[in-house]
């Protein structure tokens, strides 16, 4: 390092260096920098009395090129320790206002401007999002869809004031078997109109180098508000027939009713068979094979039925990897075809099929909670009976 090119800020030198000269100090930092010698020798020589790791921030800065953008004073920078000087680089700061050429400066500057920036953003989000701009959907034109997957998600993550819902609470909320349809029954009800993002939601929702600000967000970070209406109803009323729907309507239409029972079913059977392919080391992700084997499998056994055939079928998969030494990827590849054959030979052979109970480490989702136990209230028989229209005709007779 050329100390002589260096503008030094000498009124900023610290005490331990006060008692040299500048042209002692000068020959301390050519020796430092520019030599091998020791920091404890170079100590003892200059008669310093500090100890190693206060020498160098007694250290005057020097004056860098770089101007405070809040005042134009010429920034300062601390000379960087010869072990680690990568460190003490682009740490510039203002001697006048304290300003940090860094992302994270606190200073008060960087406070009042960041202040002000979180001031018009909130400004724009809540234009952006004003309810004035929002067109409600008629209760009576939702599908039974809307109305499973709405009342779903507000039992996980309706607000304790009910205003709002809160998709953070989904941490301690389940609202689908898996993670892929809980997402994909937010997007649902957002394409679909029927929540819309409130204007409170937190400014992190909205990624601000996007291109779109604040028209892009974080589905799982914003707020949302029930953008439904019923003109005969009052904001409670309405808000405990979207969140308690009625069995009877959905019991009238038994076709639409079976195809929702089979989704559920289907997907708590993807979320078992995840649960023991990561429990044996499989690495696994269900494609159309699954699908169609999983799907057709529900037209004569139950979800907890398909659970056993899976449970078997994992284990003899992972005994048979041990066995032979095949490949991870071909043992797990075998665990769809194992379900798939004893569903098969369980039909051809008419076993009696054992039943699984819901694993503790998989309780129940809100989704299929609404639908087993308040629309086809049937409670644990919802995952141990074979879904079909007339069990839910049954029902239906019975109201």
């Amino acid at each position: 390092m050329n100390i002589e090119n260096i503008e030094l800020r000498w009124n900023l030198i610290g005490n331990g260096l006060k008692e040299l000269n500048r042209s002692k100090i000068l020959n301390l930092l050519n020796d430092y920098y520019n030599t091998d010698k020791k920091l404890k020798g170079i100590i003892k020589e200059y008669q310093l009395n500090l100890k190693p790791t206060q020498v160098v921030k007694a250290f005057p800065p020097f004056m860098t090129e770089l101007k405070c953008p809040y005042d134009g004073a010429r920034m300062l920078q601390k000379l960087p320790s010869r072990t680690f000087p990568e460190i003490m680089t682009r740490k510039e700061y203002c001697p006048k206002c304290g300003h940090k050429n860094m992302e994270m400066c606190r200073c008060d500057n960087c406070i009042e401007e960041e202040k002000s920036k979180r001031k018009k953003c909130r400004e724009l989000i809540e234009r952006t999002y004003s309810q004035e701009n929002h067109e409600k959907i008629l209760l009576s034109l939702l599908s039974l869809k809307d109305r499973l997957y709405l009342s779903a998600l507000l039992r996980a993550t309706l607000s304790e004031d009910a205003k709002e819902i809160k998709p953070i609470k989904l941490k301690e909320n389940k609202l689908a078997p898996t993670k892929e349809m809980e997402k994909d029954i937010l997007n649902y009800l957002i394409d679909r109109q029927i929540i819309k993002v409130a204007p409170d939601s937190p400014l992190e929702a909205f990624p601000e180098d996007g291109p779109n600000y604040p028209n892009t967000y974080y589905i799982y970070k914003v707020n949302y508000l029930i953008n439904v209406q019923d003109e005969n109803l009052d904001h409670e009323e309405l808000l405990k027939r979207l969140e308690y729907p009625s069995a009877e309507e959905f019991l009238s239409a038994p076709e639409e009713c079976l195809i929702l029972w089979k989704e559920i079913a289907y997907q708590e059977v993807i979320e078992f068979l995840i649960y023991r392919m990561d429990a044996v080391g499989f690495k696994f992700s269900p494609g159309k094979k699954t699908r169609l084997v999983i799907g057709q499998l529900l037209k004569n056994f139950s979800a907890s039925q398909i659970w056993y055939f899976i449970y078997i079928s994992v284990a003899y998969s992972y005994q048979w990897r041990r066995e032979s030494g095949v490949s991870w990827k071909q043992g797990a590849n075998s665990v769809i075809t194992g379900i798939e054959t004893r569903g098969q030979r369980a039909i051809a052979e008419e076993w009696e099929v054992k039943s699984f109970s819901r694993n503790f480490n998989l309780p129940a989702s809100q989704l299929a909670l609404v639908l087993y136990n308040s629309i086809l209230q049937l409670g644990s028989n919802g995952y141990m009976k074979v879904p079909s229209k007339e069990i839910i005709q049954e029902k239906l007779e019975k109201l």
